[in-house]
């Protein structure tokens, strides 16, 4: 089975293999399938090293939650303004925090899913 450097643990390439299961790889002799192999793994790589690279910045509660996220979905940032700290309202602050993290993973997984279209070939990727 095809893995990137990250054997077993990239969930992006166990999407991509799960896509292109049913593409044409599977009905060509076993000599282009290798080539085309090595040619789908360095794209693999390509889209692993431009992803790892994004950067999302979401706000919530105009501007009283921001936070960054990586491409790798990993929390690089979080600010959460004074005036909400000073409001202690507890709940407000968790729904806000919530809100700007799950706005994130939705415009990360966003643009992975951008990255992949742009560098597969028409086939591979639907």
């Amino acid at each position: 089975m095809l893995y990137c450097k990250a054997v077993g643990q990239c969930r992006l390439c166990f999407f991509l293999i799960k896509k292109i299961s049913k593409s044409k790889l599977l009905t060509m002799d076993i000599t282009k399938l290798f080539g085309e192999m090595g040619k789908f793994q360095s794209q693999m790589e390509t889209i692993h090293k431009q992803t790892a690279q994004l950067r999302v910045t979401k706000e919530t509660g105009a501007g009283l939650v921001k936070l960054t996220m990586s491409g790798d979905k990993k929390l690089l940032a979080l600010t959460i303004d004074d005036t909400l700290l000073h409001t202690k309202d507890k709940e407000m602050m968790q729904d806000l925090i919530i809100a700007a993290v799950n706005a994130a993973l939705q415009e990360v997984d966003r643009k992975i899913q951008e990255t992949v279209q742009e560098n597969m070939p028409m086939g591979y990727v639907s």
